[in-house]
């Protein structure tokens, strides 16, 4: 019997969106260099403790030790409140970072936001409200282009400046469901919502919060062998997906997911769709190029199936199920030895790996009957 492919990686994780600002004036765009780093660096340069909601003393020394650090990076200094011409160039700044961000240009509103921010220091008494806004929308900036921590510092800067500003107490809690800190998440949404009663995002990123922590929804990956999801419960999942998409485009694990729904619901071309959008967005997302691996699989186009097995075994060392997947995407067609030195390969990683053994099995069954090798 011809083992079956499976492993279609259904990664249940789930972003929601931070809040977004509108100003009317426009910016001027251009191309602006933004260093690249990864979390990691960012952690240890923000000395930011994640272990427990912040006080206003931690977070006024939060706002010493960014301004301190930002000024040696950049060089630029706290200009003087009584020089009330680069006083007004600094918010003429911060109004074109707003219009930088609600145009999407997120390296230039993170240039400007960061040069503005710098600058004005500590002087804003007179002006906390477009301040700790602006410093919300830096982290939104940061979010973009996935600097989770910095983003994280300044929305706590923000609520130090605003301490009613329930969009930031979302984003920190956000930023914290992101690190998969969802004690410390829940905090922050729940906070949030006594400052806004009916906030929707909140309301919804706490539901979410609640399921987890409750082990009722499941963020580790899933691969779908014998799925939980049953045909009954996909409208409801498809919908829950799309809900997530439209607060938050950008996110390509909710859109691996929803195409894992959309196929299980015999909606193939959509499930391609949404794999492809998921690529797009991360092109070195494994799972995705995995699941787009099946279908066309199943499609039994099979040449392209191991292009795209070979691709996610590229880009995820161990990947066994998809080890396995391209191990059957030979036996199909018809290159038994390396159908059988892929899935060897699995049973280097897991000696017990059911599929790997059945995959062994039919092809003893096929020598046997075809005195092939």
């Amino acid at each position: 019997m011809e083992q079956q492919i499976k492993k279609l990686t259904l990664k249940f994780i789930l972003f929601l969106s931070v809040a977004t600002l509108s100003f009317s004036c426009a910016a001027k765009k251009k191309s602006v260099s933004v260093i690249e780093k990864n979390d990691s660096q960012i952690s240890k340069e923000s000395n930011l403790d994640y272990s427990k909601p912040l006080t206003e003393k931690k977070r006024k020394n939060l706002l010493e030790k960014w301004l301190e650090r930002k000024t040696k990076e950049t060089g630029l200094e706290i200009v003087a409140k009584e020089n009330l011409e680069k006083q007004t160039e600094i918010f003429a700044g911060l109004e074109q970072g707003f219009n930088a961000f609600v145009n999407e240009d997120f390296d230039y509103s993170i240039d400007l936001f960061e040069k503005s921010l710098i600058q004005l220091g500590t002087n804003f008494s007179e002006d906390k409200e477009t301040v700790s806004r602006a410093y919300n929308s830096l982290g939104n900036s940061y979010y973009q282009k996935r600097y989770i921590a910095e983003a994280l510092e300044v929305y706590q800067i923000a609520i130090l400046l605003k301490s009613d500003f329930s969009e930031a107490y979302n984003n920190v809690g956000l930023m914290n469901f992101i690190l998969r800190d969802y004690e410390n998440a829940k905090i922050y949404f729940k906070k949030s919502i006594e400052l806004k009663p009916g906030y929707r995002i909140a309301m919804l990123n706490l539901r979410v919060t609640d399921k987890i922590l409750d082990k009722s929804l499941n963020l580790d990956s899933m691969e779908l062998l014998k799925t939980d999801i049953s045909k009954k419960e996909l409208p409801s999942q498809i919908k829950f997906y799309n809900l997530i998409l439209s607060i938050d485009s950008t996110y390509h694990f909710a859109y691996n997911n929803l195409a894992v729904c959309y196929f299980l619901d015999s909606e193939h071309e959509k499930a391609i769709e949404n794999l492809e959008t998921a690529i797009g967005i991360e092109p070195n997302f494994a799972e995705a190029y995995n699941n787009l691996g099946y279908i066309n699989s199943a499609k039994e186009n099979y040449p392209e199936a191991k292009k795209l097995f070979l691709k996610a075994i590229s880009l995820k060392v161990g990947y066994k199920e998809a080890y396995n997947n391209l191990a059957y995407t030979y036996y199909k067609l018809g290159d038994l030895a390396s159908a059988k030195a892929f899935w060897k390969a699995v049973l280097d990683y897991d000696p017990s790996d059911k599929d790997a053994l059945d995959g062994l099995r039919s092809l003893r069954t096929t020598r046997k009957n075809t005195g092939r090798f």
